[in-house]
């Protein structure tokens, strides 16, 4: 008898050692579900580049030649080119409204690959500019924010805020 309790005893270790790996079946299922999680995080990442929506959002004074932004839980972001007369433009009215500042943008891996490689370039991860009021681009539901002209650059950078 205490040999077939042993090796019931036996069976019943066996299947629970056996189950127990089963176990650890699901997790490997959930790992296949991790490279979706990734794919839309990095969809998240993304830049939105269609300068029409963006146009519809806040008041452009001129076409861009190039644009890239994303809206954030509290704002927006966005990065503009202009052509350099239009650019010269937009500066020379947004310096009537307030004087600028200098200042300096951390660049973000959806940034245009231009300002990615400038900033490769550099040992710092930021560039400069000058903070202009975007008093004149504003429209609700951003109520303030800045304008950033980055240096040597026809870029400029919206950092929109919602109230």
């Amino acid at each position: 008898m205490f040999t077939n309790r042993a090796s019931v005893i036996l069976s019943f270790a066996v299947a629970v050692l056996f189950l127990g790996a089963c176990g650890s079946e699901p997790e490997t299922a959930s790992n296949a579900a991790t490279p979706q999680v990734k794919r839309a995080e990095q969809e998240a990442q993304k830049a939105n580049d269609n300068a029409e929506e963006l146009a519809a959002l806040v008041k452009l004074p001129y076409e861009p030649v190039e644009a890239a932004w994303r809206e954030t839980p509290d704002g927006m972001i966005a990065v503009v080119r202009f052509s350099s007369e239009n650019a010269a433009r937009i500066t020379s009215s947004a310096a009537k409204l307030k004087e600028p500042v200098a200042a300096a943008i951390e660049v973000e891996e959806w940034f245009p690959t231009e300002l990615t490689a400038k900033r490769d370039l550099s040992s710092d991860t930021t560039l400069s500019g000058k903070v202009y009021s975007a008093e004149d681009i504003l429209q609700p539901p951003y109520t303030s924010g800045r304008l950033v002209h980055l240096d040597e650059t026809d870029y400029f950078v919206l950092d929109l805020k919602k109230n």
